[in-house]
């Protein structure tokens, strides 16, 4: 599944930079890979491929490819945003998630958060995340990240998440268009 996260990041990124804008938008996609921290002490890999924009029809539609360990998780949700001063807004997201292994049944989760930009290149990203189903309590979270911009639409963040029975680490790239 990672290469195919690498490879599908590759050709988004090749495929919208031509069009990019120069300022950030709540439309973007953004790679991140890290290490997941177990309460028993043990540790897996985590990474994820998230693609998010602005639509005609809903204001924002949200498509995600993460793996926790040995659990992938297919993500398509709706949501949308309102801004909040110049360079901040607060979202909400809707998503219907699809689990493999299938012994996992597909559930819902509800994330709500803020992305506050704290000076022209750093920007603060705070999120919470409830998932409805009996079998995935573990992984709603609360999760902060901290992005620096190395131009007006390409960020680098670090990431702390923290689930219920586990803490996933991650540095992540974004590309805003």
């Amino acid at each position: 599944m990672k290469k195919l996260i690498q490879t599908g990041l590759a050709v988004a990124i090749t495929a919208i930079s031509i069009g990019v804008n120069a300022e950030p938008t709540v439309s973007y996609i953004e790679y991140a890979i890290g290490d997941m921290d177990h309460d028993s002490g043990s540790s897996d890999d985590y990474s994820s491929l998230a693609l998010t924009f602005e639509t005609p029809i809903v204001p924002l539609l949200s498509l995600e490819l993460a793996e926790y360990g040995g659990t992938e998780i297919s993500r398509i949700g709706v949501g949308d945003y309102i801004e909040v001063g110049s360079a901040s807004y607060l979202y909400g997201l809707v998503h219907f998630n699809d689990y493999d292994p299938d012994f996992i049944d597909s559930d819902f989760s509800l994330t709500a958060g803020v992305n506050a930009q704290l000076t022209e290149r750093l920007e603060l990203r705070l999120s919470l995340s409830e998932y409805t189903g009996d079998d995935t309590d573990g992984l709603s979270n609360t999760k902060i990240g901290l992005a620096y911009y190395l131009a007006g639409n390409a960020s680098l963040s670090a990431n702390y998440a923290n689930h219920d029975s586990f803490n996933v680490v991650s540095f992540s790239a974004r590309l805003n268009f």
